[in-house]
C-alpha cells in the first residue's frame, strides 16, 4: 500500500533502493497522470502543469537523512476549515529506479544528494516539481523543506516501521514563498528556500494515552500577508509539551490543531475528535483531554441522525462523490490522520460537499446525490460563541474564527 503523505516521494525512493542490487539514480519520468482536478470536474477545465525548480538547500551526502520539498498553494480559510486538503499532493508522477518505477507526488523536489544502502550508494534526484493549476485560478505557493532519517524510511517501506513513527521523526527545515497570482501562463516557477521556520510557540496538551487503533496528531496553520494559511507544522503522536513552529516575517495569528482518531484495519479513519485554537505564533496553548466522542450517527430511511451533545456550533453533513482513479493505488491525504476525505473510496479519488445543519435538529436530508453503498461524514464544530453557518465565498466563515472543538464520525 503507498501512503500519500509529504514523504511519499521518499518512501517509494526507499522502497525502490530496497529492491535495487546496483548504483543508480532516481529522476522523474515524462508521463504524467491526468490532473485531479481534471478528473474532478469532469474534464470541463483544462488543468495546466508548469514546471518548477527549488534552490536554497544545504545537503550532505550520506548523512544519512533525506531531504526534499513539498511545494503546496496556502490555503483560504475555508479550505483549512473543511480539511478539503487532497490538493496538497499533486498528481502522482512517475519516478524511475533502474528497471523500477516508482509513484512521486508530482508537487515533490527532491535535490541530488548520495545515501547508503548496505554496500552500495543511492543517487536521489528529482529536479522538477510539477505544481498544476488552471487559467484564471489565483495560487499563493509555498515550498516546505523537510527531511527525514533514510534508514527510517527504508524500514518503513518493508513495513518494519508505521507512519506515526515516521511523521515524528520527520522535521520541517525552512521555507519559501511566491504571491498570490495566476500561474498558468508561466513557463517556470524558481522558490527559494528564504524563510526560517523557528519554534516560538509551544502546546501542552494534557490527555491520557491513546488507545489501541487510535492516534493523535497536532498541526499548525499560519496566516500569510495575503490573508490565506500556510502549513507550517505538524506532529504526530505528539509529547504531552511540544513546542511549535513559524514562518519569519509573517502575521502572528495561527490555527493550532490536536486531533485523536479513530483507525479501522484498513487504516480508514472511523471518527476522531479534537480541539483547535486560535493564537499568536508566541502563544502558550493548552488543550485538556478530548472532546467526547459524537454519537448517534446512522442512516434512517433518507434522513441521517445524531445525538447533539449540546453547545453552539453547526453541524457539517459531509458526502464524498466517487469520480475515476487517476492513479495507480488508493494514495491517502497528509491530513487523513484527521478526517479521511480520500480514503473513503478505495481505489478512487472522491470530492466531497458539505451541508450545514442546526446541531439541535439531530437530523437531516441525506445529499441529493447520496447513493445507497455511499460514506457520509458528520462533523460537529462546536463555538466558542453562537455564530452564523459558512456561506458559500466567504472570505473567512464565523465558524472558522470562533471553532474551538471538532467532532466526526463516518456514518454508513
Amino acid at each position: 500500500m503507498t501512503i500519500r503523505t509529504p514523504f511519499a516521494g521518499l518512501l517509494a525512493l526507499a522502497m525502490a533502493s530496497s529492491a535495487m542490487a546496483d548504483t543508480y539514480e532516481v529522476s522523474p519520468g515524462q508521463q504524467m497522470a491526468p490532473s485531479r482536478a481534471s478528473a474532478i470536474n469532469g474534464g470541463m477545465a483544462e488543468t495546466v502543469r508548469i514546471p518548477g525548480a527549488v534552490d536554497g538547500f544545504s545537503t550532505t551526502d550520506k548523512d544519512g537523512v533525506v531531504d526534499a520539498a513539498l511545494v503546496i498553494p496556502t490555503l483560504s480559510a475555508s479550505s483549512v476549515f473543511r480539511f478539503d486538503l487532497e490538493s496538497l499532493l499533486a498528481p502522482d508522477e512517475r519516478a524511475k529506479a533502474g528497471p523500477i518505477s516508482a509513484d512521486v507526488p508530482g508537487n515533490t523536489y527532491i535535490p541530488r544528494q548520495k545515501e547508503k544502502y548496505g554496500f552500495l550508494t543511492v543517487t536521489l534526484e528529482k529536479d522538477e516539481f510539477g505544481f498544476y493549476t488552471q487559467a484564471g485560478e489565483e495560487n499563493e505557493l509555498s515550498a516546505l523543506w523537510f527531511s527525514a532519517p533514510w534508514d527510517l524510511l527504508i524500514e518503513a517501506s518493508k513495513g518494519n516501521v508505521n507512519m506515526t513513527a515516521l511523521l515524528k521523526a520527520a522535521k520541517f527545515r525552512k521555507a519559501g514563498f511566491a504571491g498570490l497570482k495566476d500561474w498558468s501562463r508561466e513557463r517556470k516557477i524558481n522558490l527559494s528556500l528564504d524563510r526560517e521556520l523557528r519554534a516560538q510557540g509551544s502546546i501542552k496538551w494534557t490527555r491520557g494515552a491513546a488507545p489501541k487503533d487510535y492516534g493523535d496528531m497536532v498541526v499548525v496553520f499560519q496566516s500569510t500577508p495575503s490573508g490565506r494559511w500556510a502549513l507550517s507544522g505538524f506532529d504526530g503522536n505528539p509529547a504531552e509539551t511540544t513546542p511549535f513552529s513559524t514562518f519569519d516575517g509573517f502575521p502572528q495569528r495561527v490555527k493550532v490543531l490536536g486531533v485523536r482518531s479513530k483507525f479501522a484495519e484498513d487504516g480508514n479513519v472511523l471518527a476522531a475528535e479534537g480541539w483547535i485554537v486560535d493564537a499568536d505564533r508566541r502563544s502558550k496553548i493548552t488543550f485538556t483531554g478530548v472532546p467526547a466522542p459524537l454519537k448517534g450517527g446512522a442512516i434512517v430511511g433518507k434522513n441521517v441522525h445524531w445525538l447533539n451533545p449540546g453547545g453552539p456550533g453547526w453541524m457539517g453533513v459531509m458526502h464524498q462523490v466517487q469520480v475515476p482513479k487517476v492513479a495507480d493505488a488508493p494514495l491517502p491525504s497528509l491530513f487523513d490522520g484527521i478526517f479521511p476525505f480520500s480514503k473513503f473510496l478505495p481505489n478512487n479519488t472522491a470530492e466531497a460537499s458539505v451541508t450545514w445543519v442546526d446541531p439541535t435538529l439531530e437530523t437531516a436530508p441525506l445529499p441529493a446525490t447520496y447513493k445507497a453503498g455511499d460514506r457520509l461524514m458528520l462533523v460537529l464544530v462546536g463555538t466558542s460563541r453562537e455564530v452564523s453557518a459558512p456561506r458559500d465565498g466567504e472570505q473567512e466563515p464565523e465558524l472558522f474564527t470562533y471553532a474551538q472543538s471538532l467532532r466526526s464520525v463516518v456514518v454508513k
